[in-house]
């Protein structure tokens, strides 16, 4: 667990970098820019002195734009691989025999985002009765390569090119009951999209963090949208889902975002208040124990 000084290093330089995308939401809507203003303006941390100075979060004025705020994206990334790593290990200690793999699986290209993304979501339900289907009733409806996937979880995520537009594809880490035939489920994927048959399936070799870190990361590549592209793809996500379990990796709880797990931590502690200075652009760390309640903006 990150220190709370390497945390407001971290939280310093994405306040900084994402300075002039606050901006232009602004323009776009004032009320939504002054939440991102307002986001990770101030920090509650807790430091645990039985436990060599373990130090968690407690509580901090994060907007939940993930779409658009990078500080936002980066937390519910490391909060989602926190939740789903050990409920990985427990099904694959339960179920050894399981495969995991990463696999990729795109639509073809356009500029309506927001028709590319329905599409991907369209076809991938369709993917999931017919494997719904074949599961039920094998004798009459044919297995896919799907139903090899024991549980999976879904991350979809939309680049952007010039030439064609979003590029919409999901990245799945799935546990599989049997090699899948990568051919045959590109030819499945085309008859569910229509459009597109290109698929990816690789094998993950070692512990599977890596890969849960790969389909817990953010939507969208902020580095690769200027500020409009990256409001149009906010605009054109609209509050869907973007990211799914499935099979036997449902059912976990990621926790409060503003909140980290203080599982194990109990004795004697010491408080740390960090806030904004707006002028300096940089955070000032206090001991002593936070006020009732700070205001967000």
């Amino acid at each position: 667990m990150p220190t709370g000084t390497d945390r407001l290093n971290a939280l310093t330089r994405l306040r900084r970098e994402q300075e002039r995308t606050v901006a232009f939401v602004g323009t776009q809507d004032e009320r939504l820019g002054r939440k991102m203003m307002g986001c990770a303006t101030w920090l509650h941390f807790r430091e645990w002195l039985d436990h060599g100075g373990e130090t968690r979060l407690m509580h901090v004025n994060f907007c939940k734009r993930f779409t658009l705020c990078r500080i936002c994206a980066a937390r519910r990334s490391v909060k989602l691989v926190e939740a789903y790593e050990p409920k990985v290990a427990t099904v694959l200690q339960a179920e050894p025999a399981l495969i995991p793999v990463m696999v990729t699986l795109t639509v073809a290209s356009g500029f309506d985002l927001a028709e590319r993304l329905t599409h991907f979501k369209s076809s991938r339900s369709a993917m999931i009765a017919a494997k719904r289907k074949a599961a039920s009733n094998p004798e009459k409806n044919s297995p896919i390569e799907w139903n090899k996937v024991a549980g999976s979880l879904c991350s979809i995520e939309a680049t952007f090119n010039l030439e064609q537009g979003w590029h919409v594809h999901g990245h799945f880490f799935a546990l599989l009951s049997g090699y899948i035939d990568k051919f045959q489920l590109s030819e499945e994927w085309h008859r569910f999209t229509g459009d597109s048959s290109i698929t990816d399936v690789r094998k993950c070799y070692g512990e599977p963090r890596a890969a849960l870190h790969e389909v817990c990361k953010y939507a969208c590549k902020f580095s690769d949208l200027d500020d409009p592209k990256l409001w149009e793809f906010h605009q054109g996500v609209n509050g869907g889902r973007m990211f799914d379990p499935a099979g036997n990796l449902r059912g976990v709880l990621t926790g409060e975002l503003d909140q980290d797990s203080l599982e194990g931590l109990s004795g004697p502690y010491r408080d740390w208040v960090a806030t904004w200075l707006w002028l300096e652009k940089k955070y000032h760390l206090q001991a002593g124990p936070p006020p009732t309640m700070l205001p967000y903006v």
